[in-house]
């Protein structure tokens, strides 16, 4: 079985993206205006990836305090 493809294909999808009003938002990272069906830029990443990697950190230390 493939593990599936995981790109932020457009800004809404992307972890930087915060959304300001209906169709917008605001890209943190570039700072920015930006639409929310933009293909994304080169430096988005999908939105639980920061998420998911510091909470296997913490699963790791707490491992190795046990």
């Amino acid at each position: 079985m493939k593990a599936p493809n995981c790109t932020a294909s457009t800004c809404r999808c992307c972890y930087y993206y915060k959304v300001t009003g209906r169709r917008g938002g605001s890209c943190e990272i570039l700072g920015v205006s930006v639409r929310a069906e933009w293909k994304s830029c080169h430096l988005a990443i999908i939105q639980f990836a920061a998420d998911y990697k510091n909470s296997e950190k913490d699963r790791e230390l707490a491992n190795q305090q046990t």
